[in-house]
């Protein structure tokens, strides 16, 4: 077996058993990097020095005793959405800083700290914003299993350089299924924890009250590993919740006989794939084997939550890029006229899709009313939640409608906006989700199903992807 195709958790395993060295995994990415990013674009930029990472941080440890050293010579994608110090952060964007100081985010310095390298800089949709793909400005990132598809958005340039192989896992954001979406799509594991887990100091928010980062990786147990990581307490976040955490990979393997999975079946019914209902349905059946009882629920129409948030989320973005706009080039905000906002500088600049955005988030923004009223629906979202995990430990969805789509198939607008969409409720309930690789398409397209947790349980949602996981046994896709 070549060092791309082992998991991260075995990657650690064979170089503590002495059975490869940091140096040579720094070396075999690099290597997988150079020779296939050109080819799927995962990558916006990227490391040419790994071995030499390695070597830097030999000379620069602290005493033995106080090294902790479980990433040692583990390259690990970043979303370009997240500040790291080596590399400049863009969105994806050819909006630039008018600043260029550069500082590592919190997440990044924890995976310093255990002896990892950041590989680079992974591609998003501009902003992190969706619809996934539909208007790259940078590059056009392609989906492993087939480059004739979508990767899905935002974090799809993680989601890619995971299944090509090119890291042996990734960290993306997730606003409303950023993380899970492009997951489902390319056939690997995404998580998003509860709200409040970890720290989003150094990430460039898309709408801070929705948005989380997580892991992407090849396993559920890479992901819990990558948790206990990335979800140590930051003093300088205020939404950070304080307090000891669980350990995510500790009891991984627990049954989860006697515990109740709620199967909404309004989610069901609508508008989806054949091939990922059946999968679903399947999923459900899999869990009664291994003891789970099923309950069939109904949950908040998919239009009320979908509509909710992005009302709540195009103003929010609309807050952030205001709050930005003087360290920003290109951008204009109060002092120009609507029609300046959408010409000269900025239309070689934005996208499409971002001026729309911060177009509806200004309408938003105008007409509070409507802003207020959705901050109302999604407290009775929440609700409705709550009431349902009094009778149940999880929640099963698919993760998308529909498998990812040809890129020449551009979807319009509107359709965007209308079409159904199963993440969205977990980040306006900031509940733990994560997506799972359950099946393939007759096209040979990856399926995803997601699990959404109870607040704070994370480690328990884990628990219950792991038994999962273990049944569907994914083939992850092994690039020659």
């Amino acid at each position: 077996m070549e060092i791309f195709q082992r998991k991260l958790t075995d990657l650690i395993a064979a170089r503590e058993d002495n059975k490869i060295s940091p140096e040579e995994i720094a070396e075999h990415y690099q290597h997988r990097i150079e020779l296939l990013n050109p080819r799927y674009k995962a990558f916006i930029i990227y490391a040419h020095d790994m071995p030499e990472s390695i070597r830097r941080n030999e000379n620069n440890k602290v005493k033995e005793k106080d090294c902790r050293n479980l990433l040692r010579g583990i390259p690990l994608g970043v979303k370009d959405n997240i500040a790291t110090r080596d590399f400049p952060t863009s969105c994806a964007s050819r909006v630039k800083p008018k600043k260029s100081q550069r500082f590592n985010a919190f997440v990044v310095q924890t995976i310093l700290n255990q002896q990892g390298i950041i590989a680079g800089k992974t591609n998003l949709d501009e902003f992190g914003m969706v619809p996934p793909d539909s208007d790259d400005v940078l590059l056009q990132t392609l989906n492993p299993w087939n480059p004739e598809h979508i990767p899905g958005g935002s974090s799809g340039g993680s989601a890619a350089a995971v299944a090509a192989g090119l890291v042996p896992a990734a960290l993306g954001s997730d606003t409303g299924g950023s993380i899970r979406h492009p997951a489902a799509h390319c056939g690997v594991v995404g998580y998003k924890p509860t709200y409040g887990l970890v720290s989003r100091c150094g990430l460039n928010a898309f709408a801070p009250s929705l948005d989380q980062i997580g892991p992407i990786t090849n396993s559920v147990r890479d992901a819990a590993l990558l948790m206990n990581i990335i979800s140590e307490v930051d003093e300088n976040d205020p939404r950070l919740v304080r307090g000891e955490r669980s350990d995510f990979i500790c009891d991984i393997e627990g049954d989860i006989a006697d515990f109740t999975f709620g199967i909404a079946k309004n989610y069901l019914a609508g508008n989806i794939d054949p091939d990922i209902r059946k999968t679903v349905l399947a999923a459900q059946k899999e869990i009664e084997k291994l003891g789970g009882n099923i309950r069939e629920i109904q949950l908040p129409e998919v239009d009320l939550s979908k509509i909710t948030y992005y009302i709540i989320a195009h103003a929010e973005v609309y807050g952030c890029l205001l709050g930005m706009e003087k360290e920003l080039n290109g951008i204009c905000f109060q002092d120009d006229g609507i029609n300046n906002r959408l010409t000269e500088a900025n239309s070689g600049m934005l996208g499409s899709e971002t001026k729309r955005r911060i177009l509806l988030g200004g309408l938003v923004m105008d007409r509070i009313k409507y802003y207020y009223q959705a901050l109302r629906i999604r407290t009775l979202i929440s609700e409705e939640f709550n009431s349902r995990f009094e009778d149940c430990d999880f929640i099963l969805t698919p993760t998308t409608p529909y498998p990812p789509r040809k890129i020449l198939e551009r979807d319009d607008p509107i359709s965007e906006y209308t079409s159904p969409d199963f993440t969205t409720a977990a980040n306006l309930t900031g509940r733990p989700a994560i997506s799972l690789p359950a099946g393939l398409t007759g096209g040979n397209l990856p399926i995803g199903i997601q699990l959404i947790g109870d607040y704070f349980k994370d480690d328990l949602l884990l628990q219950a992807a792991y038994r999962l996981e273990q049944i569907f046994s994914f083939p992850y896709l092994i690039e020659n």
